[in-house]
């Protein structure tokens, strides 16, 4: 299958940049949904097709997306997608937390306390709970905290934590840094 850019550069399959600019409105999102295989580009056609099905391309997205990705995306740029939905997809998917994180930092609406747990679990390292520490608004900066230092094998992301975060408990994190 070829993919050419198109979409504002994202990549549509199956057309030639020709084809999708004169056929584009003619397409239903049934043959959209057919010709995907990653969630990619139902996620572009619900975004930049006028009467696009949101809620047949949401379901496609949800069972074709494997990491969350489109997903993430999907809850972040389309209107009328269904934030719940798409969050326990994400939950479900992401296998890192990498997707958690930047669901609750996009996804209006979301709920941060389900997603922070995830990360929590699903981060084997420490670096997305730090990130999300930082960046994502009314996140649990204790919890969060007690996570990065039991994950947290090397010192890094105990160090990014105590400098970059707001509300971290510095005594805490230099007494659980790991000694060489």
């Amino acid at each position: 299958m070829i993919c050419i850019k198109v979409f504002r550069g994202d990549p549509i399959c199956g057309y030639s940049e020709d084809e999708v600019d004169k056929n584009i409105h003619h397409l239903s999102s049934d043959d959209v949904i057919g010709l995907d295989e990653t969630g990619e580009l139902c996620y572009n056609f619900a975004r930049h097709v006028q009467g696009a099905d949101i809620k047949k391309l949401e379901a496609a997205v949800i069972e074709k997306d494997k990491t969350g990705e489109w997903t993430c995306r999907f809850a972040e740029y389309v209107k009328g997608a269904d934030i719940k939905k798409l969050e326990a997809a994400v939950i479900e998917k992401d296998k890192t937390g990498e997707w958690c994180y930047l669901f609750a930092l996009w996804a209006k609406g979301a709920n941060i306390k389900k997603l922070q747990a995830a990360v929590i679990k699903k981060d084997e390292t420490g670096t997305w709970i730090c990130y999300f520490a930082d960046y994502v608004k009314g996140a649990d900066i204790k919890k969060l905290q007690a996570a990065v230092i039991e994950k947290d094998k090397t010192g890094q992301w105990i160090c990014y934590f105590a400098e970059y975060v707001n509300g971290a408990d510095f005594k805490t994190l230099q007494a659980a840094f790991p000694k060489s």
